[in-house]
């Protein structure tokens, strides 16, 4: 039989919560709160930046993919190949920000699920330098949409929004394939790659 809470440890759950519902309260309206608060503009500032990689589901799963490609080939590659497509994210931005004219860039957006999927797949042990090149080449894609939907402001503050967005979501990936790597009875990365193709044929034809 389950011990009863006794009316001490009640009241202090209950002071408990009633100091956490505010507090949780305040973390779900920060976003709302950073854009409405008068006399600051973030319409293209650093919570529009921050945002755009979270909420832009193709980005999204991109970034978590090179975070699990990254744990997959381990070593130097943890770092590298972050660094590789982070440095692609930024010089497409830059050439979206001065209107350098790049073609087909949500095809290649989409071209990278499906090619980040594939290499999760098939396990690719690449060298980690062309691995550092495909991610950049791919991430300068994703910096020129960034770019080209950026809404009016500063440029500094929506790049550095959106490139730190990026380090985060890439080290949640990082750290999540470093985990699957230690289940080698269930090949987890292998699974990531097959729905993130799923996720690529969803968003080609939705």
């Amino acid at each position: 039989m389950l011990p009863l809470l006794d009316l001490a440890e009640l009241a202090s759950y209950q002071s408990e919560m009633k100091r956490f519902l505010p507090a949780l309260s305040a973390v779900l309206l920060t976003p709302t709160l950073a854009h409405a608060h008068t006399g600051h503009d973030t319409s293209g500032g650093f919570v529009s930046g921050w945002m755009h990689p979270i909420f832009g589901l193709d980005h999204l799963i991109a970034i978590l993919a090179v975070g699990l490609w990254a744990a997959m080939l381990g070593g130097r590659a943890r770092w590298i190949l972050p660094l590789g497509f982070l440095g692609g994210m930024l010089g497409g931005g830059l050439l979206g920000l001065v209107g350098v004219p790049i073609p087909a860039v949500e095809p290649m957006i989409l071209t990278s699920l499906f090619l980040f999927g594939l290499i999760l797949l098939t396990a690719w042990k690449s060298n980690v330098t062309l691995a550092a090149v495909v991610a950049g080449g791919f991430g300068l894609f994703h910096g020129c949409a960034h770019a080209l939907e950026r809404p009016e402001g500063a440029f500094a503050l929506y790049a550095t929004g959106f490139l730190l967005a990026t380090v985060v979501l890439m080290a949640i990936g990082l750290g999540a394939g470093l985990l699957m790597r230690r289940a080698p009875a269930i090949p987890l990365l292998r699974v990531s790659g097959a729905a993130i193709l799923v996720a690529a044929a969803v968003l080609t034809f939705a």
